[in-house]
C-alpha cells in the first residue's frame, strides 16, 4: 500500500485524499484476489469434468484418478472460500468507506451551519451597527440643532449687546464707512461744503470730522468743521440746541441740491439719524451753490450700523 502525504497549505484536504486514496487501493487490491477466487472456482470445476471425462466408472478406485479428483476439488473449495473472504472484506472496505463519507458530510454540514451561524451573526452585527449609527446620526442631528441654537442666541445676545452699546455710544464713521461713503460721492467731486457742529459739544465735533475726511476723500471741497456759534445770520442766533442728529441746508442750485440728498442717504444708509431741508435761512446760501452741513446734538438710541450676520433695519431719519 502507499503511503500519501497531506497538503501542507490544507491539511483537511490533504488526509481526505489520502484516505480516499487508500480506500482505492484495497477495494482494486480486493477485486483482483476476488477475480483469482473465481478463476479457481472455474479451474476447479473444469478439472472436474475433465477428470469425469478421462476415467470412467471402472477405474474409479485409481489412486490417480484420487488424487486429481482431490486436488481439483480442494481448489474448487479454495476458490469458494476466497470468494467468501475477500467478499467480505470488500464488504468491509465499502462500509468503511461509506462511514468515511457520511463523516466528511456531517463534517460539511456541520461547517455549513457553523458559516449559516456567523452569518447570522454578521447580519445581526450589521443590523446592530445601522441601529448605532442611525442613533448616532440622530444625537448628531440634535447636538447641531442646539448648536444653532446655541450660535443664534449667541448672536441675539451679541447684537443686543452692540445694540445697546450702541445707542449710548459716540457717532462715528469708521474706515470702511468713509471708504464706502466716500466712492458713492465721487460723482459730486468739487461741490463746496461748509461743516458746523453744536458748540462745545465734544462728540458732534469727532462726527463733523468724520464727515469732513470722508467728502475730502470724495474729492469735495470741506471746510474744517467750526462752532455753530460762528454762523452769521439776519437776526439772532438760531435754536440749534433745540434739534439733534444731523442737518443739510443747501442754495438753490440743483447741483448742491443733488449733492446735499446723497450725503442725506448715505448717512441714512449708514444709520444715522439725518435731516435735510430746503431754502436755508442763512442769506449767504442763497446765492451761492454751497451744501451746509451741521452736526447737531446725538439723538437718543441707536445710532449707526450694527455689523454682523443680521443687521438691523437702520434708524429712520427725516428725509428731503
Amino acid at each position: 500500500m502507499r503511503v500519501f502525504r497531506a497538503g501542507k497549505t490544507n491539511p483537511l484536504q490533504g488526509e481526505n485524499k489520502f484516505m480516499k486514496t487508500a480506500f482505492q487501493h484495497l477495494l482494486t487490491t480486493y477485486n483482483g484476489w476476488m477475480n483469482v477466487s473465481t478463476i479457481a472456482v472455474v479451474v476447479g470445476l473444469l478439472g472436474e469434468y475433465v477428470a469425469e471425462f478421462i476415467f470412467d466408472q471402472k477405474i474409479r478406485q485409481n489412486r490417480k484418478q484420487l488424487a486429481i479428483r482431490l486436488l481439483f476439488g480442494a481448489i474448487i473449495l479454495g476458490g469458494v472460500f476466497g470468494e467468501y473472504i475477500y467478499g467480505k472484506k470488500l464488504s468491509e472496505i465499502s462500509e468503511l468507506q461509506q462511514q468515511t463519507a457520511d463523516r466528511e458530510l456531517a463534517r460539511a454540514n456541520a461547517e455549513a451551519a457553523r458559516a449559516n451561524e456567523q452569518a447570522a451573526k454578521a447580519r445581526n452585527e450589521s443590523v446592530i451597527s445601522l441601529r448605532q449609527a442611525k442613533d448616532a446620526n440622530g444625537r448628531a442631528s440634535k447636538n447641531e440643532a442646539e448648536s444653532a441654537r446655541l450660535r443664534k442666541a449667541a448672536e441675539q445676545e451679541r447684537l443686543a449687546r452692540l445694540k445697546l452699546e450702541r445707542s449710548t455710544a459716540a457717532r462715528r464713521l469708521e474706515t470702511a464707512d468713509q471708504t464706502e461713503m466716500a466712492d458713492n460721492l465721487k460723482g459730486f467731486s468739487g461741490q463746496h461744503a461748509w461743516i458746523f457742529y453744536s458748540d462745545e459739544d465734544r462728540e458732534a465735533f469727532q462726527f463733523a470730522a468724520d464727515i469732513k475726511q470722508t467728502l475730502s476723500q470724495a474729492g469735495w471741497l470741506a471746510g474744517r468743521p467750526a462752532a455753530t456759534s460762528k454762523i452769521l445770520t439776519d437776526g439772532p442766533l438760531l435754536p440749534f440746541q433745540l434739534r439733534h442728529g444731523v442737518w443739510l441746508d443747501y442754495s438753490t442750485d440743483k447741483a448742491s441740491l443733488d449733492a446735499a440728498q446723497s450725503v442725506t442717504r448715505e448717512l441714512a444708509a449708514m444709520g444715522f439719524e439725518v435731516h435735510g431741508e430746503m431754502a436755508s435761512p442763512l442769506s449767504a446760501l442763497r446765492n451761492a451753490p454751497l451744501v451746509l452741513i451741521t452736526v447737531e446734538p446725538r439723538p437718543v438710541g441707536l445710532q449707526g450700523k450694527i455689523r454682523g450676520p443680521q443687521v438691523p433695519k437702520n434708524t429712520p431719519g427725516g428725509a428731503f
